[in-house]
């Protein structure tokens, strides 16, 4: 069972931000990423929290691809992208951050 964190950022004086890292119940299961190793499409989807942002990184950090979604289900396509291991940062709409490692082959 995970607890919320908070975290300070750095350079915003007197500011600071909570983040949940994973609210009660939520577990990073409730999230599934599919097919998982694929040849570039991959396909997010959550049957109990609608997805607000997506965010893919590679192993340098260099963000990727980025979008905004409002549904259950979202679709990346990373056919272009280098064979590797990737990153997928997943906001839902309870503000919740999931984390997935994705590899492209």
């Amino acid at each position: 069972h995970l607890q919320p964190i908070s975290i300070i950022v750095v350079g915003n004086p007197g500011q600071s931000t909570s983040v949940g890292v994973a609210d009660a119940g939520m577990v990073s299961s409730d999230i599934e990423l599919f097919p998982n190793p694929s040849l570039g499409l991959f396909t997010i989807s959550s049957k109990k929290y609608k997805m607000e942002s997506i965010t893919v990184v590679n192993m340098l950090g260099e963000m990727i691809a980025q979008f905004q979604s409002t549904n259950y289900k979202a679709s990346i396509d990373l056919s272009k992208e280098a064979k590797g291991i990737y990153f997928v940062r997943i906001q839902t709409e309870n503000n919740t951050i999931i984390n997935k490692k994705l590899i492209k082959q």
